[in-house]
């Protein structure tokens, strides 16, 4: 095969991946922007819950006996399992960006690539495992997402039976 005949389909192949890239890139950056926007959300979720969990102090002037003490305890500890959950969560999350900026890299050379003519014999396997890569942050971020609700919905309980309690001991 001449050089020329090798050039004609490396351009070929280039304009044929041109608009799955583009669309790609598109979507990398959508994703990359509600991934940012959830870790937002977890970071001031967290905050909020620490906060939460430090005003989990039962009043100077009320004595507890030993039953009321026990519940203190237990709810404290299970609010501060949740917290260790959610500090789990930041972690996975972590773990994952780590290598979703890794990918990242790889999406940077096929756009580069695509502009200079100068696409690798592996572009296409590489443009497929990206496209599997969104697709995992999206399933990835609906379960987080879910993950964190669950975690909200367990702290609200935890903090309302808190305050139940310590209301009933004051005799309110």
């Amino acid at each position: 095969m001449s050089a020329f005949a090798l050039l004609m389909i490396s351009c070929s192949e280039g304009e044929d991946l041109r608009e799955p890239v583009v669309d790609l890139t598109t979507e990398w950056d959508n994703t990359t922007a509600v991934i940012t926007q959830f870790i937002n959300t977890l970071q001031r979720a967290q905050q909020e819950m620490q906060n939460q969990f430090a005003e989990m102090a039962v009043p100077e002037e009320l004595t507890l006996n030993e039953q009321s003490q026990t519940q203190v305890t237990e709810l404290r500890d299970n609010f501060q399992e949740e917290l260790s959950s959610l500090t789990d969560l930041s972690g996975e999350i972590s773990g994952f960006i780590g290598a979703w900026q890794s990918k990242a890299e790889k999406l940077t050379d096929l756009n580069v690539g695509l502009e200079t003519g100068d696409l690798g014999s592996d572009s296409r396997s590489t443009l497929e495992e990206l496209q599997e890569t969104v697709e995992q942050g999206r399933n990835e971020l609906e379960s987080w997402k879910g993950e964190l609700e669950d975690i909200q919905i367990n702290t609200q309980d935890i903090l309302e039976q808190f305050h139940t309690l310590i209301a009933n001991l004051q005799g309110n």
